[in-house]
């Protein structure tokens, strides 16, 4: 499998802006669409039982996260909320476009600057949906984030993240700080080398790697370093051997390890 790098995922999004045509506005509504169809899919008991929580950052996860309300709610799904911690100084253009269409189309939305408190009502709610910070994050998530992150995980209830679990190192696998604990990440065009490292494993849960449209040729010719070697792989590449063969028919291994007195890795 093919993975991109945080640069190579920025490269790509870039790419596909300036050579292919595919405007942010396009590729983010893409974006939130697949990711609510995915939702509805896997988490439709959570959506008919109660109320689903869409939490969205000021930046273009958040816009992403601002998308995905709007296919829900037109797809039925009306008991839901957005609650929003997007500073106004550090909201992105498209962040406040997807907003004006959140507004319009009546879904409520609640500023946890202005009201912090309401952040409590996430515990409330059957389904919660990251969409705080993207793979571009690189810092611990600190002050009301971190809190934010701290009530989601603590809620015990079903979290999807967008993109990436928020707090994430997505090269590294790093989770320093607040990290969200996701039961199942949602990511667009590659999965992330982080997603299978370190803490990623444990905090992404189920992966799904969707389609937005990126165009085959800025995958393949961006995202060349880093690939997830798989069981399938492993199949198609490993030599297949007979079922009378034993370990003399395959070549001898040397080990050279060890020091005197501390044989045991060796041997091992």
């Amino acid at each position: 499998m093919r993975l991109a790098t945080v640069k190579q995922s920025q490269e790509v999004d870039d790419l596909s802006q300036k050579a292919y045509g595919l405007t942010g506005e396009i590729l983010m509504e893409a974006a939130g669409a697949v990711a609510s169809r995915e939702i509805d899919q896997a988490f439709f008991p959570e959506l008919a039982r109660g109320l689903a929580a869409i939490v969205c950052g000021p930046g273009n996860n958040g816009g992403d996260g601002l998308v995905l309300a709007r296919h829900l709610h037109s797809a039925g799904h009306r008991d839901l909320i957005v609650l929003t911690m997007a500073p106004k100084d550090r909201q992105s253009a498209l962040f406040k476009l997807q907003m004006g269409r959140v507004k319009s189309q009546g879904i409520r939305v609640i500023d946890l600057i202005e009201n912090p408190e309401k952040m409590e009502q996430l515990r409330s709610a059957e389904l919660i949906v990251d969409a705080l910070f993207g793979i571009g994050l690189s810092r611990r998530l600190e002050g009301d984030f971190a809190r934010l992150v701290d009530v989601m995980n603590s809620s015990k209830k079903q979290i999807v993240s967008i993109d990436c679990p928020s707090g994430l190192n997505c090269d590294t696998g790093v989770a320093g700080g607040s990290v969200v604990r996701a039961a199942m990440t949602v990511t667009f065009g590659l999965a992330k080398p982080g997603f299978f490292v370190g803490d990623g494993p444990t905090h992404c849960g189920k992966l799904k790697v969707l389609p937005i449209g990126f165009p085959f040729e800025a995958l393949r010719g961006v995202a060349t370093s880093h690939f997830l070697f798989t069981e399938r792989l492993a199949r198609r590449y490993l030599p297949r051997r007979l079922e009378t063969s034993n370990k003399s028919d395959h070549g001898h291994l040397l080990v050279l390890a060890g020091h005197e007195g501390m044989w045991g890795a060796g041997l091992l």
